[in-house]
């Protein structure tokens, strides 16, 4: 065999493995998202045990989220009574900074930041730009948010955790 025919079967070869390891890798990736996804339902099956569905109070609530009056009153622009008719953006606002006291700075860049809410009578309508951040937002930060709310004294009793853009809603 010459060098060209050589390299010719080396390409052959090449391709071929290329083909047939194609959907190893693609079943790899799909195991891999599969046992993320499976963490975070054993992270949200974890924290629905530990609720026990006991409302408590604003200052109960506070001290359990290691937040004190003193904080409330250092961060800027948030209303603590939000009258019906306000914007709905400075409502939205308002529970983003609440909740970014008690993330670290990556997880609210990630989950949180681009997210925007509308109320609709007692229902918080949080808008997340796609699918995976929906889920996630949904898993580990739907609590945090409800929290926010009765922290901001708003009324709402259920969060709901959608895909979409608000300025279409509103």
């Amino acid at each position: 065999m010459d060098n060209n025919e050589i390299e010719i079967l080396r390409k052959v070869i090449s391709e071929e493995i290329t083909k047939q390891l194609k959907p190893i890798v693609n079943a790899i990736e799909e195991l891999t998202e599969e046992i993320e996804n499976f963490h975070l339902y054993l992270e949200a099956e974890k924290r629905e045990r530990e609720d026990t569905g006991k409302c408590i109070s604003q200052d109960e609530l506070m001290n359990k989220l290691g937040i004190t009056q003193e904080d409330l009153d250092n961060i800027e622009d948030v209303e603590i009574e939000l009258q019906e008719t306000q914007n709905q953006n400075e409502a939205s606002d308002a529970i983003k900074k609440v909740i970014k006291n008690e993330l670290s700075q990556v997880s609210y860049d990630t989950w949180i930041a681009e997210c925007k809410g509308v109320i609709e009578g007692n229902i918080l309508r949080w808008f997340c730009p796609n699918t995976f951040t929906q889920d996630i937002t949904d898993k580990r930060y739907a609590k945090l948010i409800l929290n926010a709310c009765k922290l901001l004294e708003l009324d709402v009793k259920e969060v709901k955790i959608l895909v979409g853009n608000v300025e279409k809603v509103i």
